[in-house]
């Protein structure tokens, strides 16, 4: 009986980090552009019904928001190099747009270390404080 369970929850586990990824593709099929996987990412996220997706995903997020933050310190402005996009204003974008679909959904708390996080992302991204919470549906092309 307890395989049953495990494999069961396996099954969840795995079921949730599909549904936060953006890059799974079937052997031998060209991923699309970094652009067209994020605002597909976002789509997804919008869609979704799954709180667990939901939770996941923003942790996930919290924590690679605090590596860049980290990262930045060590390396500066030669951190962009390590991206797809090699670009601050791209990441700053895809991370503000997560913000708005994960502040409906996820708990208070996590929402609100989420806008910090962004906010300190938006600071090094572009110099300044200039992150006001919400972003604007449109962004820089890649």
């Amino acid at each position: 009986m307890g395989g049953l369970v495990t494999a069961s929850r396996l099954g969840v586990s795995l079921r949730i980090v599909e549904a936060c990824s953006d890059s799974v593709a079937a052997p031998g099929v060209d991923t699309d552009t970094w652009r067209i996987r994020k605002e597909r990412y976002i789509a997804h996220l919008t869609s979704t019904k799954d709180d667990d997706v939901f939770l996941v995903s923003a942790c996930d997020k919290l924590h690679n928001l605090r590596t860049i933050r980290e990262n930045y310190a060590e390396h500066g402005q030669e951190l962009w190099n390590r991206f797809t996009t090699k670009s601050a204003a791209d990441q700053l974008w895809y991370y503000a747009s997560l913000l708005d679909v994960f502040r409906e959904r996820v708990p208070a708390a996590l929402t609100a270390q989420l806008t910090h996080a962004v906010r300190e992302l938006a600071k090094i991204a572009i110099g300044g404080d200039h992150f006001t919470g919400r972003t604007p549906r449109q962004s820089p092309s890649v």
